[in-house]
């Protein structure tokens, strides 16, 4: 398991703001594991990683760093796939 902490002096916690962290997770884990192929995220239940541009923010960061599958918990809290296969 890793843990990453993403510290700024000021911010908008935001779908904006969450797929710039994202995109950076998923570049850092792609360095230090090149094989890597499915993510998944676990997150509290804010209103920004629900939104439609976070959920597409994730998918594209997924491309581009080749991941081909994001996990995602459902509102349930089961874990629902989403990405290409």
């Amino acid at each position: 398991m890793m843990t990453f902490a993403h510290v700024f002096k000021s911010c908008s916690q935001d779908s904006l703001t969450v797929q710039a962290i994202m995109s950076d997770v998923l570049g850092k884990l792609k360095e230090m594991m090149p094989t890597l192929r499915f993510v998944y995220y676990r997150q509290d239940n804010a209103g920004c990683y629900r939104s439609g541009n976070t959920i597409l923010g994730a998918l594209k960061a997924g491309e581009a760093h080749r991941i081909t599958e994001i996990g995602c918990p459902s509102q349930e809290g089961h874990p629902s796939i989403r990405g290409k296969k």
